[in-house]
C-alpha cells in the first residue's frame, strides 16, 4: 500500500490515540481490557510497533527507540 506523507501522519496519529485509549482502559481496569497476561501485552505492543515500521509509518530509528522503551518498561 502506498500512502502519502499526510496519510502516514494521519494514520500514525490515529494509532497513537488508539493505543493511548487502550492503555487508559487497562490502567483503569475497564472490562474487556484486563491485562492478566503481561507477556501477551508485550507481544501485542511489539507486533503493533512492528506493523508501524513495516508500513513505513515510523523510521527504523523510531522503531528501535520505541522497541527498547517498551521492553524496558515490561515487568513480569
Amino acid at each position: 500500500m502506498n500512502l502519502t506523507e499526510s496519510e502516514k501522519v494521519e494514520l500514525n496519529a490515529a494509532r497513537g490515540r488508539y493505543f493511548a485509549l487502550e492503555r487508559m482502559a487497562r490502567e483503569r481496569n475497564c472490562s474487556g481490557f484486563e491485562n492478566s497476561n503481561p507477556e501477551i501485552a508485550l507481544k501485542d505492543s511489539l507486533r503493533a510497533l512492528s506493523r508501524l515500521y513495516e508500513e513505513g509509518i515510523i523510521s527504523k530509528e523510531e522503531y528501535l527507540s520505541k522497541r527498547n522503551e517498551i521492553i524496558q518498561n515490561f515487568e513480569l
